[in-house]
């Protein structure tokens, strides 16, 4: 696997609870450090999704990482698969650009420490907390908001931050993944039944 993949799946990388960790094929348990997360969400005070709303993404995921530090487009669409199949499990629906719809999905992974935790506030609007003193990991957020497709205004956010290894294998890389990603939906209401 090449250095890009590798770092850009380090950009999502997301925990995984403890038991998960010791029934990987991992041969030896993950540092303490890679077995937290921290998770924060917000909405506005009307935010009331109901069943049959329709979910379309707003341009693509973007990335904020050091320089040198290229996004890979496999990770990234990974990523967008596993956000959409999610949502629709809470029983959202992803509709298609062009198509009516009720939210407008915007994503934005952070990586590395050339932003202050004060840059990292002002971009995501709260911090998420992960204490990531004392270790060698890189912190990476990823932050999704849904807009209210009438207005443009964000009426949900949400944001995990984790610290990434780029040297796990790849099997433990994509659980931590789909892990953080079932994280950070899990403050969005259901909506009813997967479609």
């Amino acid at each position: 696997m090449n250095n890009r993949l590798i770092r850009a799946l380090a950009l999502a990388s997301l925990t995984l609870l403890a038991s998960a960790c010791q029934t990987t094929s991992a041969t030896k348990p993950l540092p303490k450090e890679l077995l937290q997360s921290a998770v924060v969400s917000t909405n506005s005070p009307g935010f009331n999704p109901q069943p049959g709303t329709h979910i379309q993404w707003h341009g693509n995921i973007m990335v904020h990482a050091p320089e040198n530090t290229p996004a890979d487009p496999e990770s990234l669409l990974f990523i967008r698969e596993q956000i959409e199949s999610q949502l629709q499990a809470k029983g959202y629906r992803v509709t298609a650009a062009g198509q009516p719809a009720d939210y407008a999905l915007k994503g934005l992974i952070v990586l590395g420490s050339d932003l202050s935790e004060k840059e990292l506030r002002d971009i995501l609007g709260f911090d998420p907390g992960l204490v990531a003193s004392g270790t060698t990991y890189q912190t990476g957020s990823l932050l999704l908001m849904l807009l209210n497709a009438s207005t443009g205004e964000a009426e949900w956010r949400s944001a995990v931050e984790i610290l990434a290894a780029p040297d796990l294998p790849e099997d433990i890389r994509q659980q931590r993944l789909r892990y953080g990603i079932a994280s950070l939906l899990r403050p969005l209401p259901t909506v009813g039944p997967a479609p």
